[in-house]
């Protein structure tokens, strides 16, 4: 599973549109796993964040190919002191994942679809607000090699 999260984040660290509007850079892309244990900072620099997680379901069956694997859920946060760069971030992510399949050098990803949006002000300070949308995606159909 962590060769199918590498490629996912690669994916997000190489767009020229998420790198342009959270203002990363070769030392930091401003993409961060989920609850990091250091503070994020945002400024007029680093404008925004992407924080991600994923959870893994069982096996889908007895009756699923042998070489099947559970589906996958990730979810990525667009953080934001802007409500409209984080909501542009997760309309790029969407764009990207939507309707994508992708091999890597052990899985095939046969199918990877939206499971939807939530929008929602998140942790901050009184005169600070953070901004944040979330985006999750279901990967179905994951063959190992």
């Amino acid at each position: 599973m962590l060769e199918i999260s590498e490629h996912l984040i690669n994916i997000l660290k190489y767009d020229a549109t998420i790198t342009s509007l959270t203002g990363a850079t070769s030392s930091d892309y401003r993409i961060y796993s989920w609850k990091p244990s250091f503070d994020i900072l945002f400024s007029s620099t680093y404008e925004a964040a992407i924080f991600y997680s994923s959870f893994q379901d069982k096996r889908p069956s007895s009756w699923s190919y042998p070489n099947q694997i559970g589906n996958i859920t990730y979810f990525f946060q667009s953080s934001s002191l802007s409500k409209t760069k984080a909501i542009q971030l997760v309309e790029r992510i969407n764009d990207l994942f939507d309707k994508y399949s992708f091999s890597t050098d052990n899985f095939n990803v046969l199918s990877v679809m939206c499971n939807g949006k939530k929008e929602g002000p998140l942790e901050g300070s009184p005169t600070r607000r953070i901004y944040g949308e979330t985006i999750s995606f279901l990967l179905r159909d994951i063959i190992s090699r």
